[in-house]
């Protein structure tokens, strides 16, 4: 099934049919995600997965269920462990595509908060505005830790910050 594509551009591109085995792993160069985000530095890791939702940039992407590399939308407050990546651009439901894993991207604000910049973030909960998000780290929440602020979001429920995310 693996499919010769020029990288680093096919990381943002959706698939209709798996071109690669669920779960494949893309290692790129500080060079080469800079050359696909110019505000990214260093070095990125992505991982293909099927869409069981739809991803819009910024989103958390958890297992669904019992299967190891179907993502969908965090909703609540998921661990580390089921989480897949976080969505840099749109893959529409019953498609596949790259979710990054490690690096620098961009993630969603879970609330209307702007205290996510050098603080440490978490899946975001039920009851924030953009669930499919983060927040900011509270005392107890040491397994939701996914990623670190690297600024500030704008205020704004569901807009989007860069941060470095670290995914198993």
């Amino acid at each position: 099934m693996p499919v010769t594509r020029a990288f680093p551009d096919a990381v943002t591109t959706a698939d209709a049919a798996a071109m690669y085995d669920l779960g494949t792993e893309w290692s790129m160069s500080a060079d080469e995600a800079k050359t696909y985000n110019s505000s990214v530095s260093g070095p990125q890791c992505w991982r293909y997965v099927e869409a069981s939702a739809t991803f819009a940039a910024g989103d958390v992407i958890v297992r669904d269920a019992l299967k190891a590399y179907d993502g969908v939308l965090n909703s609540d407050q998921a661990p580390r462990v089921s989480c897949l990546g976080i969505a840099q651009h749109a893959v529409a439901s019953g498609s596949y595509g790259w979710i990054l894993k490690h690096g620098v991207g961009l993630v969603k604000a879970g609330d209307t908060g702007t205290d996510q910049g050098n603080a440490a973030l978490v899946t975001a909960a039920s009851g924030d505005a953009a669930s499919s998000g983060v927040d900011v780290f509270v005392d107890g929440e040491e397994e939701l830790v996914i990623a670190h602020g690297l600024a500030n979001a704008s205020g704004v429920a569901g807009s989007t910050f860069l941060a470095f995310i670290d995914i198993p």
